[in-house]
This record gives C-alpha cells, sequence and structure tokens, in this order.
C-alpha cells in the first residue's frame, strides 16, 4: 500500500480541477518513468528504476513489467545544489552548475556533500534489493542523474549494468535535461492512451510530437 497525505492529495487534484481540468488518476511516479522507457530497452525480467529528482529520490523493483517494492528519500538534485550554495555561500544557480560537477568536482566540499547523500541512497537500495535475485539492469533518470558520476557509481555499487534512462521519443528533442524532463510526461501520456477507451485519444502520437518539438523548458 503506497499512501500519501491527504493534503497533499487534495492540493494536486484542487490545482488540476482550477485549470478547468478533470482528474483522472494519480499515478507513481516510478509506474510513469517505466512507462516511459518502455521499449527503450531490451526486454528484461526485473529492474531497478532510480528516479532522482529535483527534492526526492524514488527507487523501485519492477518484475515482469509491475512495481514490487520501492523506497523514497527526501534528497535530489535541487536540494544537493541548495546544500551546496549555504555551504560555500554561492548563489543557487552557481550551485546548481557546481552540483553537476558531481563526484568529479575539484571541490572537496561537494564531493563530501554528495558523497554523503549517495551512502543514505546505497542504504535504500541495498534494503529494497536485499534477499532478492539481482536485477539485470538498472535505469537512472531524473535531474540527479545528469550529476557526474552517478550512474557509474550505482552500477559499481550494486554491480548491475545502470544506464542513463529516458523515452526513445525525445531523444532526438534536444539537450539531455530536456530529454530526462520531458520523460516523465511523456510516460502519463503512454499511460493514458493505454488506459483511457480508444476513442479519447484518436492521434496520441499528434500530442506526444506536439509536446517533444513545440514545448519550451
Amino acid at each position: 500500500i503506497v499512501t500519501m497525505p491527504m493534503a497533499a492529495r487534495r492540493a494536486i487534484v484542487q490545482a488540476v480541477e482550477s485549470a478547468g481540468l478533470e482528474v483522472m488518476r494519480l499515478h507513481l511516479s516510478l509506474n510513469v518513468i517505466a512507462a516511459a522507457v518502455s521499449g527503450a530497452f531490451p526486454q528484461t525480467h526485473r529492474q531497478l528504476v532510480v528516479d532522482i529528482g529535483g527534492v526526492s529520490a524514488d527507487a523501485g523493483l519492477f518484475v515482469n513489467g509491475q512495481l514490487w517494492n520501492t523506497r523514497t528519500l527526501p534528497w535530489g538534485g535541487l536540494t544537493l545544489a541548495l546544500e551546496i550554495a549555504r555551504t560555500l555561500s554561492a548563489t543557487v544557480e552557481q550551485a546548481v552548475t557546481m552540483s553537476l560537477q558531481g563526484l568529479s568536482s575539484p571541490k572537496p566540499e561537494i564531493r563530501q556533500l554528495l558523497e554523503r547523500e549517495l551512502r543514505v541512497l546505497q542504504q535504500a537500495i541495498g534494503e529494497l534489493l536485499a534477499d532478492e535475485p539481482r536485477p539485470e539492469i538498472a535505469l537512472v533518470t531524473g535531474r540527479g542523474a545528469l550529476i557526474d558520476g552517478v550512474v557509474e557509481w550505482l552500477e559499481r555499487f550494486t554491480k548491475i549494468k545502470a544506464v542513463l534512462a529516458r523515452s526513445p521519443r525525445v531523444q532526438a528533442s534536444g539537450d539531455m535535461a530536456r530529454q530526462l524532463a520531458l520523460t516523465p510526461v511523456i510516460g502519463l501520456l503512454e499511460l493514458a492512451t493505454r488506459q483511457a477507451p480508444r476513442a479519447t485519444f484518436t492521434q496520441p502520437a499528434r500530442f506526444v510530437d506536439r509536446l517533444v518539438n513545440r514545448t519550451r523548458l
């Protein structure tokens, strides 16, 4: 059973309804990511999906395409940047740029901050995979996946082949940050077109094309 505070759920629904839309369903972010990248990699029995967003990180174990177990941490790329800004007395914009240097940063303070957070993520993933057969692949996505060295760190730690995951629909749409930002949106469209009546989305490919090629981020 996956829960969320009722106040947060209400706020999300009210925000959508205030835009004149109706909420059909809420999706767990890991399911959205899995839907977005399906078909981009060889079919595997077990997958580890790690989504490092701006303020949280989610790790999930998928078995035959179904989410089997999950862990969530209150840490992400933005929280790392804010901690760097505080520690080094830098602006947030400067800290965001410095955070992407990751484990290759020339500043030991940045490497130490990232290593501290990665130890917490390592513990969570260790608990997630405890007493489980090892997944065949690890898919890493989200803003934090752009932090230098994070994907390689995950592969060394888990001894599972790790790759930067984004939807194949966006891989020709520009820089990597844009691809990663659009991937969960593509996943939501994929889930919507799978579950909605056929007549509701007569041209899903057209929606995706407009999103990828005509949306500014």
